[in-house]
């Protein structure tokens, strides 16, 4: 839990959000190389690309397609 003296910074966020969202399928993490990072693997990467999966969830028609796209994320990830 965070205390309310705590500050995130954006390259903290990056950190945290982006390799959760690659692990849970809805991005791709590319080094300087624009060679694919892989997901258990330290990289300084540089580009990002949105998956499939993350477009699918991005243009989810309702509250039970976006919830059937996040549980099936979900489980890709754990």
């Amino acid at each position: 839990m965070l205390s309310l003296n705590a500050s995130i910074t954006d390259m903290g966020m990056r950190k945290i959000i982006f390799v959760n969202l690659q692990r849970m399928g809805f991005i791709d993490r590319f080094s300087k190389k624009k060679e694919l990072c892989d997901i258990n693997r330290k990289y300084q990467y540089r580009y990002v690309k949105i998956t499939q999966r993350g477009l699918d969830f991005i243009h989810s028609r309702d509250i039970f397609d976006e919830q059937r796209h996040l549980g099936i994320a979900l489980d890709f990830c754990f």
